[in-house]
C-alpha cells in the first residue's frame, strides 16, 4: 500500500464530502475508485490490497490504519466517533480544521478517476452506496463472506470485468512485482 497516495484520497474525498464521512462510504469511494484506475490504466491507485467484507469490498490496509487511528490518519482526521447511520454502527471520519493535502502523490489520470468517482456516487447515502457494491451487475467480483472477510485478489476483480484470465493474471503478477 501506498500510505501517502491512500491519505490523499481519504483528504479528497472526505473533503468534498464536506468535511465528513462514515467509514462504509468512505471505503466504497476508495474501492470504486482504485478499481476504476485499475480497469483503465491497468495499476489500482492506492495499491492497497482488497477484500470482501459484509458491507462490500474493501481497501484493507487502508480500514487498518482507519480502525487503530494510526499517527498517519491522525494527522488529517480528528479520533472516529462511533454512531449508527440507518440502523448499522458506522465510524463518522471528520478531516481535522487544518488538515490539507496538495495531491502531490497523485496522478492527474488518478485525480480525474476520483473526480468521476465523486460525481457518479458522492449523492448516495452509506447503506445506498454498500446496497451499490452489493449489485451482480456493478461488482459481480463481490459475494456475502457470511460475516467473515475475504481476501479478493486483483486477478479476480479484472476476470470479473471482462479481461481474460491470462492477461488478468500477467497484469497482476506486474502489479504484485512492484509491491
Amino acid at each position: 500500500m501506498d500510505i501517502e497516495k491512500s491519505l490523499d484520497v481519504m483528504h479528497y474525498f472526505v473533503k468534498r464530502l464536506g468535511n465528513k464521512v462514515t467509514d462504509v462510504k468512505l471505503m466504497k469511494l476508495m474501492y470504486f475508485s482504485d478499481r476504476k484506475a485499475l480497469l483503465e490504466t491497468g495499476f489500482p491507485i492506492t495499491d492497497d490490497s482488497y477484500c470482501i467484507m459484509n458491507r462490500g469490498p474493501i481497501l484493507s490496509s487502508t480500514l487498518d490504519h482507519l480502525n487503530s487511528y494510526s499517527d498517519e490518519v491522525a494527522s488529517l482526521f480528528e479520533i472516529p466517533t462511533l454512531m449508527q447511520d440507518e440502523g448499522y454502527p458506522v465510524k463518522e471520519i471528520r478531516l481535522k480544521e487544518l488538515a490539507n493535502r496538495s495531491y502531490e502523490h497523485l496522478a492527474e489520470i488518478e485525480l480525474s478517476i476520483l473526480d468521476s468517482i465523486f460525481d457518479e456516487l458522492s449523492f448516495m447515502t452509506t447503506n445506498e452506496i454498500v446496497k451499490h457494491a452489493h449489485s451482480d451487475i456493478v461488482c459481480p467480483e463481490w459475494r456475502f463472506p457470511n460475516g467473515s472477510s475475504i481476501p479478493l485478489p486483483i486477478e479476480n476483480i479484472l476476470i470479473h470485468h471482462g479481461v481474460e484470465k491470462n492477461e488478468a493474471k500477467e497484469i497482476a503478477q506486474e502489479i504484485n512485482y512492484y509491491r
